[in-house]
């Protein structure tokens, strides 16, 4: 079982899996199945397979498929935290069908601080029934270290220290001669950012005596870090920003687009590209454009061409003098979130100035590296996770990587009630004050004792571990779910999420092209003739599909329909939505961070990803 925090990010990990060149491993096969709420996860067996298209017989097999499926009886299974811990918790009928696929599993937990930490009790209580009563065995994969797992009861290793354990040359883990562990040894020996702490981090210590960076001044900088000294384009001077909320990346873009063009030098949005290419490609009504062409597409458009013998892109005399900018976060539809992530991978070494303006979903499962990284202040392994996409094959060289951590500052917000100077800047939007304060003062804490730079060695091995243990200290995790785990509670744990219910969300298929919109027609058209030919359609969708909040359905998509036609008053029908563009009450601008409401942004604005 391998499972990671969020949808948005599962697409590229099922890419490696799916890669011809790599495991070449079908979805639809015993071996292969990816599970979350936006696919069709069915599993079918050799004998169920036509043999002449080699898919499965649908119209026969397709409901034992979906239980296979659905019961993870396949060799390997990707999926997210949510399918697998809540599984666990508090299983309904269906949920409780994979159980016992748990048994003698190896499971991987990719990128585990990023559960809730309101949870972290209730996963450690998992975990061990995981392995006592399942005897599965659990593979962490993080480069934070958190206290998750080694501050329960657990026999957990570092897999560098037990190497060096396991030999008799190798020195100990914690008994070199100059004091330094193995494992901070091989941590220098790959070190490749350091950090530069911004002054503004000091608004969010206790001291409160610094001052948050606006958007103007930081697209100001991230701008001066596309250029070379001399003024003119260096190599590879790419540059990735992230931020904490969509309303916070949508300015920083504007901002950084308007210094573009205060240099005179307009930017070339990847995303306004990127939408002109599928309105010329998408076509085909039976199927989706694949994302592989409509990227390379977009990249000969944006004036690269590819290397026929080494199969690499490189730029073309049409880049001369252009500036790239490009936008991302959940917001955004799978199938052109693999399109952005593609063309971004291409331009973030390539010799062109580019700057990537990102929220959290960047952060995990995402392979692709920048010259330079920004991050607005946050829990320090979300910082080390946006470092993750600095220099990550060393593509500029050993350290020369270069990550700055600053505070940005308060977003307009026109349907905030608080005055302009009591408006909070993102991070406190998304983020608790403590931890805030906490990883602000460790940053502090922790420079070297000339300037404000901090190595990727001594963040990690002395911050980040003084911060998990601040963390524990706050007492952050929700007693009640290990009371309610230990006396099987299953009905109240069934009303516990993983996901922040902070706002209900409602899911939109969205239309770009006039092929999407027959698509949404046909999907309707299929649910009135039979149920079950609609959900399969549902499902061969769901790379149109998009999840917003909402804070009362009524009053945000007033003129939208249900994927099925049906009555929103139906408690049978489904609470998928489509949108085709025209109906108001929000675009979708694949230009300007995917999906925006009309009321400017709003509180949702706030939500991150």
């Amino acid at each position: 079982m391998y499972a990671l925090p969020y949808t948005s990010i599962i697409e590229q990990t099922r890419d490696i899996f799916e890669d011809e060149d790599i495991f070449d491993a079908d979805p639809r096969s015993n071996a292969f199945t990816v599970h979350h709420y936006l696919v069709e996860t069915v599993t079918y067996t050799d004998a169920e397979t036509d043999p002449e298209s080699g898919n499965g017989e649908k119209d026969v097999n397709w409901s034992k498929a979906e239980l296979l499926g659905e019961s993870w009886r396949s060799g390997v299974v990707l999926t997210t935290f949510v399918q697998l811990f809540e599984s666990l918790a508090g299983p309904t009928n269906g949920q409780g069908l994979k159980l016992p696929a748990l048994r003698d599993a190896v499971i991987v937990l990719d990128e585990p601080q990023a559960l809730p930490k309101r949870w972290w009790d209730a996963i450690r209580r998992l975990t061990r029934l995981l392995i006592d009563e399942y005897d599965a065995r659990v593979i962490s994969m993080t480069a934070t270290q958190p206290t998750l797992f080694t501050e329960g009861d657990f026999d957990t290793r570092s897999l560098l220290a037990s190497n060096a354990d396991k030999s008799e040359t190798a020195p100990s883990a914690h008994a070199l001669g100059d004091g330094r562990s193995f494992e901070r040894q091989a941590s220098e020996a790959v070190a490749r950012v350091r950090y530069d702490i911004h002054e503004s981090v000091e608004t969010a210590t206790s001291n409160s005596g610094g001052t948050p960076l606006s958007h103007e001044a930081a697209a100001s900088e991230i701008v001066d870090a596309t250029r070379s000294s001399s003024g003119e384009p260096a190599n590879g001077r790419s540059v990735l920003a992230v931020c904490n909320t969509i309303g916070s990346s949508r300015e920083l873009t504007d901002c950084i687009e308007n210094e573009f063009l205060s240099n005179g030098h307009p930017a070339t949005h990847v995303g306004e590209t990127y939408e002109n290419v599928l309105r010329e490609v998408d076509m085909d009504t039976d199927e989706l454009p694949d994302h592989e062409a409509l990227a390379a597409r977009t990249l000969r458009e944006l004036g690269f061409e590819r290397n026929i013998d080494s199969d690499e892109w490189y730029s073309t005399s049409d880049c001369s003098g252009r500036r790239y900018v490009a936008t991302f976060n959940s917001r955004y539809r799978p199938l052109d979130r693999r399109v952005l992530i593609a063309v971004a991978d291409v331009l973030s070494t390539a010799n062109v100035p580019f700057a990537f303006v990102s929220t959290q979903a960047i952060e995990a499962g995402v392979d692709i590296s920048f010259a330079r990284a920004y991050r607005d202040i946050a829990p320090l392994d979300s910082v080390v996770q946006t470092a993750g996409r600095c220099n990550r094959s060393f593509e500029w060289g050993p350290e020369n990587g270069k990550v700055t951590v600053w505070m940005l500052d308060p977003v307009e917000d026109d349907e905030s009630e608080d005055d302009a100077q009591d408006r909070k800047p993102p991070s406190e939007y998304v983020y608790d004050g403590n931890l805030l304060q906490d990883a602000a003062e460790i940053l502090f804490d922790c420079r070297e004792s000339e300037g404000v730079t901090l190595s990727s060695v001594t963040l990690e091995h002395e911050a980040i571990p003084r911060y998990f243990e601040a963390i524990e200290s706050h007492s952050l995790s929700t007693e009640k779910l290990v009371e309610c785990i230990d006396a099987s509670n299953a009905e109240e744990l069934g009303r516990r999420s993983l996901i922040d219910d902070s706002y209900e969300t409602v899911d939109l298929l969205v239309a770009v092209t006039e092929t999407d919109e027959q698509r949404l027609d046909d999907l309707g058209d299929a649910f009135q003739q039979h149920a079950s030919e609609g959900f399969s359609q549902l499902a061969d969708l769901a790379d149109l599909r998009v999840s917003i909040p909402v804070r009362d359905l009524e009053e945000s998509l007033p003129t939208h329909v249900t994927a099925d036609r049906s009555a929103r008053t139906d408690s049978d029908g489904i609470d998928v939505f489509v949108h085709y563009g025209t109906e108001g009450y929000g675009a979708y601008k694949l230009d300007g961070g995917g999906f925006v409401a009309d009321d400017g942004g709003g509180p949702s604005s706030r939500i991150h990803r």
